[in-house]
């Protein structure tokens, strides 16, 4: 019997009781409408959000029919409301992914207003074997095969569940369901247009995949649930990866030890990336195994590039031995822990102090070799500097790398470098390079912070006048990368 079985899986699978706190997703269909009210015939009061994408004409009887139903039930209603049409237009979207990402960001909202111990929708199993066909179709991976959960968390809000009671049930069943109960329900007749995506699944490819196994359905959701099963497992091997990897995650950036990363094994790789993805892009689904066998690649130095872009968001970028994960539009961006410079600067060699960009600073101070001592010989600071006054113009500049640049640091007693080869054998990242700031006297580069000086403006026993130059970054500036 329905209730039974939905009763169990809110207990064993969505883990909620009839005490909690529960928002109920309603669009007025025969799932929502069954749920609901096995919600209520299970001992639930749940909160009965409701949301107008105002996409037909009839939506807003939609809505009225949802609250008459909740008054009925003795619920409270709440209506959510936006122009989809056009946030979709306005953001390059598809209907149906603008649709979702709205509905779900005005449901999780009131979710979190409300305290909620989580988000129910009426997601059943013919729902289930159209997202398994759907990610295969698109070439995913075990995650995507193994389907929707009972219980999971969405990219909108990371601590409030979104279960799905009604995973183990059939459409014929709920339908049979409704006619017993005299449920009724809104019928909407997009669901028969093949425009989209999941109605072409349902209405062309499943009948003729049934011709082939009339059980085609049942095999789909059965593998589906195994898959799950195994990623629970893959999902341990995963985390223990992330710590191997020092994968550091936050919103919109990862960033990974690639040393650690290739002693892993591909499909240890694979896992990886993907929790990346998903953790650090929640709202990027285009993308399947090709855009993670891509990354993976990159990151392995398997491809001459160390660039990957994945799609129109998401460049994957190899730094030295760090993997990143990034905004394509970040990809020229310094990051601020390196010394950065916007512009070119003009100083006087003399005391002063400077801001830079992105935090940093340089300070300039004279100081006489009878009181600094033989301090100099002992500089162990790549990012101060001490160099002799007579040697240097009365202004220095301070610019970026510009090709043709050279250097003869400290200990290179003749010839010089060009700066190019000089940050490929410090490895220097590529991001850094084009903000990295450079002091020149004249036509000399004297310094490169993070470096030693120039060779040319060694202090000797002859130096009467010391210029000590620190570039620095303000303790308070926090990076955005």
């Amino acid at each position: 019997m329905l209730l039974e079985k939905v009763q169990a899986s809110l207990q064993n699978s969505c883990l909620v009781d009839p005490q909690d706190t529960l928002l109920v997703g309603v669009s007025g269909g025969a799932d929502s409408m069954t749920l609901l009210d096995l919600l209520v015939h299970s001992g639930y009061k749940p909160l009965v959000a409701h949301f107008n994408h105002q996409l037909r004409p009839q939506s807003g009887q939609d809505a009225e029919f949802v609250r008459r139903r909740a008054g009925e039930y003795g619920l409270e209603f709440v209506l959510g409301s936006a122009d989809v049409g056009a946030q979709a237009r306005a953001s390059g979207q598809g209907i149906e992914e603008a649709a979702r990402e709205a509905r779900y960001r005005f449901m999780f909202t009131l979710a979190e207003q409300r305290g909620a111990a989580a988000l129910a929708v009426a997601h059943q199993a013919d729902d289930q074997v159209e997202t398994v066909l759907m990610n295969l179709l698109r070439g995913s991976g075990l995650k995507g095969l193994g389907g929707m959960r009972y219980r999971s968390f969405s990219p909108f809000q990371a601590s409030i569940p979104l279960v799905r009671p009604l995973l183990g049930c059939w459409r014929d069943e709920i339908l049979a369901y409704c006619q017993e109960q005299d449920l009724y329900f809104v019928t909407d007749a997009s669901n028969q247009d093949s425009v989209y995506r999941r109605n072409r699944i349902r209405l062309e490819l499943l009948p003729e995949l049934e011709s082939y196994n009339p059980q085609v359905k049942q095999a789909l959701f059965r593998m589906a649930d195994l898959l799950a099963e195994d990623m629970d497992l893959i999902d341990d091997a995963v985390q223990e990866a992330a710590v191997q990897t020092g994968l550091q995650v936050r919103e919109n950036f990862a960033a990974l030890q690639l040393t650690e990363f290739r002693r892993l094994s591909s499909a240890a790789q694979r896992g990886l990336i993907r929790k990346i993805l998903r953790e650090a892009f929640p709202r990027e689904n285009d993308l399947g195994a090709q855009q993670i066998e891509q990354a993976r690649r990159c990151l392995n130095r398997e491809t001459e590039s160390l660039n990957a872009q994945l799609n129109d968001v998401i460049l994957v970028r190899v730094e030295n031995e760090r993997g990143l994960f990034m905004p394509a539009v970040q990809a020229d961006l310094p990051d601020p822990t390196w010394p950065c410079l916007a512009g070119e600067l003009r100083l006087p060699a003399a005391a002063g102090t400077t801001a830079l960009a992105a935090g940093w600073k340089i300070r300039l101070e004279l100081i006489s070799t009878e009181t600094l001592g033989d301090v100099y010989l002992k500089n162990d600071d790549n990012f101060c500097a001490y160099l002799a006054v007579e040697k240097l113009n009365p202004e220095l500049q301070l610019r970026t790398w510009r090709e043709g640049d050279r250097y003869q640091p400290l200990g290179m007693t003749c010839g010089q470098q060009k700066v190019s080869d000089f940050w490929i054998n410090n490895k220097v990242p590529l991001r850094a390079k084009g903000h990295w700031p450079l002091l020149f006297s004249g036509d000399l580069l004297v310094w490169i912070p993070g470096f030693p000086p120039a060779e040319a403006m060694r202090v000797t026993a002859q130096t009467r006048q010391i210029l000590k130059i620190s570039v620095y970054r303000q303790a308070s500036y926090s990076s955005v990368i």
